[in-house]
């Protein structure tokens, strides 16, 4: 440990993360070399794979909705196609087209 007394190898640093300087987003409730952490990343990762698809595949880019109400309304109709894609290419046998709206439509 090279020139480190045993006095300060043993240190532990408290960081209070409730003052705005530490965002809770850096210092998170879980220590990152966890299980626990890794499900939860994984999950997050699921999800914005998914809010990515949709912004993407069914042009929510390029719209201007205005409400929430009218989001939700559009975000849920795009869910419902989706998981219609999926049924439907699973009832054909084709589980890999399950995922490609170009593959539906072809």
């Amino acid at each position: 440990m090279g020139g480190l007394s045993p006095k300060a190898r043993q240190r532990v640093v408290r960081i209070k993360i409730n003052d705005g300087k530490h965002p809770l987003r850096i210092f998170g409730p879980c220590p990152r070399s966890t299980r626990k952490w890794k499900e939860i990343y994984a999950r997050r990762n699921a999800l914005e794979r998914i809010n990515a698809r949709v912004g993407r595949d069914f042009l929510f880019d390029d719209r201007f909705l205005r409400g929430k109400a009218s989001m939700q309304l559009h975000i849920a109709g795009s869910m419902v196609v989706m998981m219609a894609i999926a049924v439907g290419c699973l009832e054909k046998n084709k589980p890999d087209n399950m995922r490609s709206l170009v593959q539906l439509a072809a």
